[in-house]
């Protein structure tokens, strides 16, 4: 296979594994709240559990207490992190084309900024849930660091490379 199909159908491939992971976000965001509430308070609880022994000893008030507490941070930081793993598909499907390293950042962040704002307006047509401003935020500071973190895995592959390279190098040239 000749070199510029095999990169057409990388691009391909990562285009649809961003289309792919925007389609999971929209399903999360079109769950009613009810189940939305249901689904997370179940993983929270099952988080609770294993990380605290002690957790079944407390009153049903306190347990109701705590998982109030820790479902919220488990349903900002989902919001986080499904942001985050878009942010590193989009840089990694704009880095098959020819963009300039500071236009694929823009651009990664850009493109989550509006399809987090596009997913608090969905969600105002949801049973049950509406948009958040902090939600975008949250979304938003997400992306950040999913680009900032394949930024940084991206300069550290190429240096990698490069110190291979010269290693190689100097082994063809008898080490001097």
């Amino acid at each position: 296979m000749d070199q510029k199909r095999q990169v057409n159908r990388k691009r391909f491939v990562l285009w649809l594994c961003v289309v792919l992971w925007m389609g999971l976000i929209f399903s999360l965001s079109a769950q009613p709240a009810v189940q939305s509430i249901k689904t997370s308070r179940g993983w929270t609880e099952e988080m609770v559990t294993a990380f605290d022994r002690g957790f079944a000893q407390l009153t049903e008030a306190q347990q109701d207490d705590i998982l109030l507490r820790v479902d919220n941070l488990v349903r900002k930081g989902a919001h986080a992190f499904s942001y985050f793993v878009l942010a590193t598909l989009v840089m990694a499907a704009l880095q098959t084309h020819s963009i300039r390293l500071s236009r694929r950042l823009l651009l990664t962040l850009l493109l989550c900024l509006l399809y987090a704002i596009s997913d608090e307006v969905h969600q105002s047509f949801v049973p049950g849930r509406g948009p958040m401003v902090t939600d975008v935020l949250i979304d938003t500071t997400g992306a950040s660091a999913g680009a900032a973190l394949f930024l940084l895995a991206d300069f550290l592959h190429k240096k990698l490379l490069r110190q291979k390279k010269l290693a190689h190098g100097k082994m063809m040239d008898g080490g001097t």
